[in-house]
């Protein structure tokens, strides 16, 4: 049902706007995701809730104003680049004879498949004996449980009211690109499933649904059909850590997903502006939904469209004119879908680019963890959260072999271009210098982690390109290049202990295995609704894995995060001087707004990094507070009543 949701309006909006063929199905969760960000900010305004009547009207609103563009829009705009019907595949100029076309898409089909296989064995075993049910132990996933719990609850889908949810209390307005928790919140309500399986089932959409197909969709644009290519591409498209792998269990979810459906959004805006402009609002539509999954998506896609346009610039040509405008065209209506976020989008800009992720290390020993594929532990360590250093090699000499090949063309070249930008960006951030090139990562948190990943979307397609050129290098006669280039894939699979997945489990397993929360812990959350009627909020500890409680029992809490926002008076006092209740009257009369009646505790700590708040230690002296529920490593306090 989630695939459903969300391919199926994209598909349907998708075919109507004009595109055709397996494009339509490789762009349609952004096309799904666009239509949900573009509407979830006016509802918000208008205070319609969201939910499955609200998001079909929505839909069928959308289908309409598509068949509409697509009717007597697309033909206008495609008067402009002097072209008719979009042909089957939006990349495709002459269809190929039916066979021929048929052989071409089982053999991505096969690619697919394999890189489907290698993604659910690599998070599955990763995250352990309970499956989707494990919880995972990272920073961001609670929040993104419990938001899309907390829109299932109230119907409030508007990133632009994030804060009503965070910071519930204090009423401090907060932006969160909401596409995502919205679209998740149509799948709980269709299949009831809980808030954590519902996010452990996007890491395996984004390691064995979404990047594999994205990598197919970039590959088969860029190389012009070569099935081969595209099919080895998509095969070695899970054994990346850096990406998909790193971003799961670090984890960073919603610029996971974004950067999961760069590549189709890159082929059909590319295809638009240069070949077809009536799939102009088809790619504006897309863009928008990128952009409403992860704002800094919409950056990577500006500089990947720039490094394209600048290749494409060193030999001058009439149509780059038109093709400039074009852009700037597809900019703008994106920008205007994207308006009512606008204010919020700016609001968050200066605090992500404040962030520092700098590890400390050596220029050199940054460029290994890039260009090798294989972060460690230095970023981490300091929170007490370590990994094992995983440099890939043989991919690294792959991807360089490739990356040279691919310069021998303007249609490859800029994806090592790109490839080599993002690289450096990362290097820089791990080991800053110069205030300007700092600049440039700022859209991404000045965070190597990130940027690494944005190359390696780049540097994936290469490996297919290369794999696939190295019969003709060699000048082996055409029968015999497709088996020599498998034959080395195969090679590479084994040899990398079948496409490193046992090192890629081992790196998800980091993020699931017991650390913040344990299964007794888990216990207790799922009996607080026993002990509390369901009734009021519990007060809890920010940083001892309690934040997952809402998302876990449905049961809400004080704090719903590890970074708790903007604190109200009476968060202060609860966290600051709870244990004066039976001495300061303050502390009885905030937990009486907050209606607060028991506090959660448990043993261990986020990281292992953050200290309980010092208004908690010694809560079991303070005369009438009692122990309700003890499950071993996690205590519910009843705290006197309030009369």
């Amino acid at each position: 049902m989630y695939l459903v949701l969300l391919y199926g309006p994209g598909i349907v909006l998708g075919t109507l706007l004009g595109l055709r063929g397996l494009v339509t199905v490789a762009v349609a969760p952004a096309v799904t995701y666009g239509v949900v960000g573009a509407a979830t900010p006016l509802l918000g305004k208008l205070d319609i809730r969201w939910n499955l009547g609200t998001a079909a009207v929505v839909f069928a609103i959308t289908v309409v104003l598509s068949w509409l563009v697509g009717r007597f829009v697309r033909p206008l705009l495609d008067r402009w680049t002097g072209r008719g019907e979009v042909p089957d595949e939006a990349t495709d100029e002459v269809p190929a004879d039916e066979a021929h076309r048929t052989r071409k898409i089982l053999a991505v089909l096969v690619g697919l498949g394999f890189a489907a296989v290698i993604g659910v064995v690599e998070v599955l075993r990763g995250m352990g004996s309970e499956g989707i049910d494990s919880v995972h132990q990272g920073w961001d996933p609670a929040w993104h449980a419990n938001y899309t719990q907390w829109i299932t609850d109230t119907g409030d889908a508007s990133p632009l009211r994030a804060g009503d949810f965070q910071n519930w209390s204090s009423h401090a307005p907060t932006y969160y690109p909401s596409a995502i928790h919205a679209l998740g919140s149509l799948v709980q309500q269709v299949t009831g499933q809980n808030a954590v399986r519902l996010i452990n089932m996007d890491m395996l959409l984004i390691t064995a649904v979404l990047v594999p197909i994205s990598v197919a969709a970039l590959t088969w644009y860029v190389s012009r059909r070569n099935a081969l290519a595209t099919s080895l591409a998509a095969a070695f498209s899970a054994s990346f850590s850096i990406f998909p792998i790193d971003q799961i269990w670090r984890p960073a979810l919603p610029f996971a997903i974004g950067l999961a459906l760069l590549g189709p959004v890159l082929v059909v805006l590319l295809t638009g502006v240069t070949r077809h402009r009536g799939l102009i609002p088809v790619a504006a539509l897309a863009l928008v939904g990128i952009a409403s999954v992860h704002t800094s998506v919409a950056f990577c896609v500006a500089f990947f469209c720039f490094w394209w346009f600048v290749v494409r610039a060193l030999k001058p040509r009439r149509e780059l004119v038109g093709e400039f405008l074009a852009l700037a065209a597809l900019g703008a209506l994106a920008a205007v879908a994207l308006a009512p976020q606008v204010k919020g989008i700016l609001s968050q800009a200066g605090r992500v680019a404040t962030f520092d992720w700098s590890q400390g290390v050596s220029t050199i020993e940054a460029s290994r963890q890039v260009f090798g594929f294989g972060f460690g532990d230095d970023q981490l360590a300091k929170f007490g959260f370590h990994t094992a250093q995983t440099t890939q090699y043989l991919l690294a000499v792959v991807v360089t072999l490739s990356a040279l090949v691919a310069l021998r063309h303007r249609r490859t070249a800029w994806l090592t271009v790109t490839y080599l930008f993002f690289a450096l960006l990362s290097v820089h951030a791990s080991v800053p210098h110069w205030k300007i090139i700092g600049l440039l990562s700022a859209p991404w948190y000045n965070d190597p982690w990130r940027t690494a990943a944005i190359a390696c979307v780049a540097a994936t397609p290469l490996v297919g390109i290369g794999l696939a050129s190295l019969g003709g290098l060699l000048r082996l006669p055409g029968t015999a290049r497709p088996y020599v280039a498998i034959g080395v894939s195969l090679v590479i699979f084994f040899a990398s202990g079948f496409g490193y997945v046992d090192q890629n489990a081992k790196r998800v397993e980091r993020g699931y295995r017991p650390g913040v929360l344990d299964a007794h812990e888990v216990e207790a959350m799922r009996e607080l609704p026993r002990v509390t009627g369901g009734k009021g909020r519990v007060l809890n500890d920010p940083y001892d894995g309690s934040v997952w409680m809402y998302a876990i029992s449905k049961q809400p809490s004080v704090f719903t995060h590890y970074d708790v926002g903007v604190l109200s008076d009476d968060q202060w006092y609860m966290v600051n001087m709870l244990n004066q209740w039976d001495t300061n009257p303050a502390v009885r009369a905030a937990a009486k707004r907050l209606g607060v009646r028991y506090l959660y505790l448990a043993t261990d700590e986020i990281y292992g990094s953050l200290a309980r708040p010092k208004g908690y230690l010694g809560i079991e002296k303070v005369p009438g507070v009692k122990v309700v529920l003890d499950t071993g490593t996690a205590k519910v306090y009843q705290l006197p009543d309030l009369g």
